[in-house]
């Protein structure tokens, strides 16, 4: 179990006896953070269902151990958390498929203090956050509510790339401009060649014939589908999430299918139904290659069949 604090600063602290109105507000959203920011980093989804979760659950139920006073009024909460290898070592089976994955040495605290990191550089291209975690970070501020002006962390195993800033009103304001600019999900097609399962957390990967590469979850339990078509040709559908600056983050994936000649239409990224809190953040779609017909590939509703789809852009180009 690795030591982390988490302090409260202002009014509402109480010098090692804060108001409950104060630590509440704190206490109630914080596992549920550490779940999801935990979710994301495994799963690529902070609100993947079903049983794949399960070997977190002692990975995010931390432990408040005590408090006591600090500085300038300030309380100490102490906090004893696992390291991830220690409470879910199966999924470190196959962590090398990917050069992102959380160290085994750090625990459900480090990651949250990395998210905030990178949420307070305003880092739009992050892979740390997605929207649903986005709005639970957000819930931070009903704390500040009650007479606490700022909640730092530390304790972190290792040396994060920049400092952790503390949870205060321009970090709530921080996450609410990074929420209004992230692009809503929607449903696409994608086509190309199924990569690198991970049988763990149903984890994979899309390589389009632009050698571009997709993350994607498959949703369904049964992972039969995924094995069949390994290496293979593939159209997926599924709901895609996306990053603040309008790229991709990942495709939640529920129908899969070998791939037809007409599904070449498909084999793009996935893009988002631009809005005018970020439109500015998305590709030029002046050009060729990202107007025109291009501009809609990987972005169809999916309610259509490709034949319907090839017959509608016949139709519309005579």
């Amino acid at each position: 179990m690795i030591e982390h604090t988490i302090t409260l600063h202002g009014p509402g602290a109480g010098g090692g006896k804060p108001r409950p109105a104060a630590a509440a507000p704190l206490l109630s959203v914080l596992e549920p953070a550490l779940r999801d920011n935990l979710r994301l980093a495994f799963f690529s989804s902070s609100r993947i269902k079903g049983r794949p979760s399960r070997p977190l659950q002692k990975a995010w139920a931390i432990r408040l151990a005590g408090l006591r006073a600090g500085q300038d009024g300030a309380t100490v909460l102490v906090f004893e958390a696992p390291t991830l290898g220690e409470a879910a070592p199966a999924l470190y089976d196959q962590r090398d498929l990917w050069d992102d994955a959380p160290g085994p040495d750090e625990t459900a605290l480090d990651l949250l203090g990395y998210t905030l990191a990178d949420i307070g550089a305003r880092l739009d291209t992050s892979n740390r956050f997605d929207l649903p975690l986005l709005r639970r970070i957000h819930q931070f501020r009903r704390a500040l509510d009650h007479g606490v002006s700022r909640i730092t962390i530390s304790g972190q195993r290792r040396a994060p790339r920049r400092d952790i800033p503390a949870i205060e009103q321009p970090l709530i304001e921080a996450v609410g401009r990074l929420i209004s600019t992230t692009p809503s999900p929607r449903r696409v097609r994608v086509q190309g060649v199924l990569d690198m399962v991970r049988c763990s957390d149903r984890v994979f990967e899309v390589e389009t014939g632009g050698g571009e590469r997709l993350r994607a979850v498959w949703t369904p339990m049964d992972l039969a589908p995924l094995k069949e078509y390994l290496n293979t040709g593939v159209l997926i559908e599924g709901d895609a999430s996306f990053r603040p600056n309008g790229k991709v983050l990942r495709v939640d994936v529920d129908a899969i299918r070998p791939a037809l000649p007409e599904d070449a239409f498909f084999s793009v990224l996935p893009r988002p139904e631009p809005n005018p809190a970020q439109a500015a953040h998305l590709p030029d779609r002046g050009s060729r290659a990202n107007g025109g017909l291009a501009s809609l590939a990987g972005a169809w509703p999916g309610d259509e069949s490709a034949e319907e789809l090839l017959a509608t852009l016949a139709d519309l180009g005579r």
